[in-house]
């Protein structure tokens, strides 16, 4: 019987699971929420899943990182957008997607940091009128945010964040439970992921029967991404989770754990 692993189903996270098929992949690929996969995850309902920065440091001390992978953007990459309907100080309620996890922290840490704003966070269903309809902002992540750029006041989250830290900001990694993956099912994740970033346009094909116009947005979109696991990754995991602290929104810094490999909150190596 095949491992199961989870993904949300965004498009950024196409490259990730490139090319597998049931004849090819040591995995059965389940497609959910981020928050649901994140529960699938502690529940042992899957051996492995894509999951965000809050969603490990919540967890930490039972998971590991897979090396390598990871997905991370920097600049304003139209990926995870606050829509508000008037002034960022005056926001008093904010609407968040209900598959939101980490996206919710970030707001929350950029509102406060950069805008002296502490708004409250509603879970809604990602309708972007029916939640500025029932609050004075409305988060949006990943597919849902594509083609709502014609709204004329919104902030990128992601290019608030590297103004504030200069890092990218890490939308997801492989996290699994210690010895749910064998080195060679670790192997494969990575694999698949070298496979994906070649082949990006083939990708965008396969994720539109568009026009040709539409295939090359998706390009464009997808190619923004960097999926590798490197140094300024950790360090703004580390960031990331220091603002988590400070916020409350985790009660410990967690250790990077990333397989045989483990990194204090600093992000130097443990004795």
């Amino acid at each position: 019987m095949r491992k199961k692993i989870a993904v949300p189903n965004h498009l950024y996270v196409a490259p990730t699971t490139y090319g597998w098929s049931p004849a090819t992949s040591p995995f059965e690929v389940v497609n959910d929420l981020s928050s649901v996969n994140a529960i699938k995850l502690r529940n042992d309902e899957v051996a492995c899943a894509l999951i965000t920065p809050i969603d490990y440091g919540r967890e930490s001390s039972d998971y590991q990182i897979v090396p390598d992978v990871a997905i991370s953007s920097r600049g304003t990459s139209g990926t995870v957008c606050l829509f508000f309907k008037t002034g960022l100080k005056r926001i008093e309620t904010a609407a968040v997607d209900i598959g939101s996890t980490s996206e919710i922290v970030l707001a929350r840490l950029i509102l406060a940091e950069c805008y002296d704003c502490e708004p409250k966070f509603v879970p809604m269903m990602p309708s972007l009128d029916t939640m500025l309809d029932k609050a004075d902002a409305a988060l949006l992540v990943g597919n849902e945010v594509l083609a709502m750029h014609d709204h004329p006041q919104y902030i990128d989250l992601v290019d608030e964040w590297e103004d504030l830290t200069a890092l990218p900001y890490v939308h997801g990694f492989w996290g699994c439970k210690p010895n749910a993956l064998t080195s060679g099912e670790m192997d494969h994740l990575r694999d698949a992921r070298d496979n994906g970033v070649k082949n990006i346009k083939t990708i965008a094909s396969f994720t539109s029967d568009q026009n040709q116009q539409v295939r090359d947005s998706i390009e464009e979109y997808i190619g923004q991404f960097s999926y590798d696991l490197d140094a300024e990754v950790e360090e703004s995991l580390s960031e990331f989770f220091r603002f988590s602290y400070f916020y409350g929104m985790i009660e410990d810094i967690p250790d990077i754990r990333i397989s045989d490999k483990i990194s204090g909150p600093d992000g130097s190596p443990d004795a």
